[in-house]
């Protein structure tokens, strides 16, 4: 952060120093998409209920709601699936619970897993997770960067992976892993 004189804060300094890094990595590591798990949406299209236990609501209307399974639109009027969810494994002062979308139908899971989901927006927010679930880095894409910006976070030493945000509303979108057959 600057300061209204244009200096840096302390905190800024401090929180650059946690990092361990204050530069990405010189060498590009690729990256991997990940979307939600098939077994937990199979489990909820199956049960009728979030991983909590709790209802899930099927809605239908004309807007595009973003499947988490395909990494794709829904069509005007088809019916989706509204539930609670949490991407994480274990419980931590970061473990969030929120929204999802996906098709009530079965659909693909996403395959194009280098490439980031064509309908998705490119406008998001990008969480970078240590391998204990803390937030240690973040960035907000305009659209134009955000291959730019996953390469740079996932160059923090810290950053094991990455959360895609829906930019408005903070909605998990995707998992962003490096490409470990990239690590030689």
């Amino acid at each position: 952060m600057v300061s209204e004189s244009g200096e840096q804060t302390e905190y800024a300094e401090r929180r650059l120093a946690s990092m361990n890094d204050t530069h990405p990595a010189t060498v590009s590591r690729r990256f991997r998409i990940f979307a939600l798990d098939p077994l937990v949406t199979n489990r909820v299209r199956r049960t009728g209920r979030d991983t909590f236990g709790d209802p899930v609501e099927v809605r239908q209307d004309n807007d595009p709601h973003q499947c988490r399974v395909c990494l794709e639109l829904t069509e005007p009027n088809e019916p989706y699936l509204l539930f609670s969810h949490s991407p994480f494994q274990g419980l931590t002062p970061y473990s969030e619970r929120g929204p999802l979308f996906i098709h009530q139908r079965d659909c693909l899971h996403y395959q194009d897993t280098s490439s980031l989901p064509p309908e998705f927006p490119r406008d998001i927010v990008l969480r970078g997770y240590d391998s204990a679930d803390a937030i240690v880095a973040a960035e907000l894409s305009d659209g134009d960067d955000l291959e730019a910006l996953v390469e740079r976070l996932l160059g923090f030493s810290r950053v094991s992976y990455i959360h895609a945000r829906n930019r408005t509303y903070g909605c998990y979108m995707y998992r962003i892993e490096p490409d470990q057959r990239c690590d030689s």
